[in-house]
């Protein structure tokens, strides 16, 4: 019941978050769209060019995140053992939060205090990402109900330091 209930609650968080990137990458093709006109010529006009280059910048980037979403929810489900390795432990979650923060509306920020002095760590990277993807989307979810109609900017915020027996603490807060 409880791996029943883990696989919905990732059912829709892939879909809460695939939706955010398709969105993205629709307006990124609007924007192309409107840039090529009916003749679908690239334009000489120098800003129009510069536009065209950030919606294909945009495009490749939504793709790549949508992938690596599809790849981290997979790998979940094929999940047998944990495939333990050392890891640095920051540069894990600072490249976690830059794909999630693809997902993420404008009006909410991710920040990071990732103190240098952390251990490497034995770890399932898959497994820590997919931790830190749920930890994000439940703030996320707690920010949209505390502020239903958007008004105000959220904040999300990951940490990390040395325990005082030597391990890793990860700690997330949001407001």
């Amino acid at each position: 019941q409880e791996r029943g209930r883990a696989n919905i609650s990732l059912s829709r968080n892939l879909g809460h978050d695939l939706t955010n990137i398709i969105a993205t990458s629709k307006l990124e093709l609007l924007a192309l769209g409107r840039i090529l006109g009916k003749t679908g010529r690239i334009p000489e006009d120098g800003r129009k060019q510069g536009i065209l280059g950030e919606s294909l910048k945009g495009l490749l980037q939504s793709v790549r995140f949508m992938q690596e979403t599809v790849n981290l929810y997979r790998s979940y489900a094929f999940l047998q053992h944990p495939v333990l390795e050392i890891q640095d432990s920051n540069q894990l979650i600072h490249e976690t939060c830059q794909l999630f923060s693809m997902s993420m509306s404008s009006k909410i920020n991710l920040h990071q205090e990732l103190k240098e002095d952390v251990p490497r760590c034995m770890i399932d990277p898959r497994l820590i990402k997919l931790a830190l993807f749920n930890m994000f989307s439940n703030a996320l979810e707690a920010i949209r109900k505390a502020d239903p109609e958007h008004v105000t900017h959220g904040w999300i915020k990951v940490k990390t330091r040395q325990t005082i027996e030597g391990g890793l603490c990860i700690a997330l807060e949001d407001n």
